[in-house]
């Protein structure tokens, strides 16, 4: 499960149309996205995996994450091409549609890759 909730993460800061989200509204996201329990210590931990990676920058003390440039090429390289993306593909359109019904955008680059590798 911590694979698929750091993809799951991952989704949530990708899509967002904003570069930079709290703390609580990734909590809130996946929460209403996932159709598992989230942790908030586990995503705290899988936050702390991602900025390890140069994935996104975390300031603890604003309670923020930014993604960052190679997250994008992160997901279409890495996680759409592994094993896991027939797993991750419903979770993710899941996450794609409830940040769009929350905030009525996504990023459009991320949201372009779920639609053509939906097909």
């Amino acid at each position: 499960m911590s694979t698929r909730l750091v993809q799951d993460i991952a989704a949530v800061v990708s899509l967002h149309s904003e570069s930079e989200i709290s703390f609580s509204s990734l909590l809130e996201d996946l929460s209403k996205s996932l159709s598992f329990q989230v942790d908030s210590d586990q995503v705290l931990q899988n936050l702390q995996h991602l900025r390890r990676g140069g994935l996104i920058t975390v300031d603890w003390h604003k309670r923020l994450n930014k993604r960052e440039a190679p997250i994008n090429e992160y997901m279409m390289k890495r996680v759409v091409s592994s094993e896991m993306w027939a797993q991750l593909l419903e979770d993710w359109l899941k996450i794609d549609q409830t940040l769009q019904e929350r905030y009525g955008k996504v990023n459009p680059e991320i949201h372009d890759l779920l639609n053509t590798r939906q097909r």
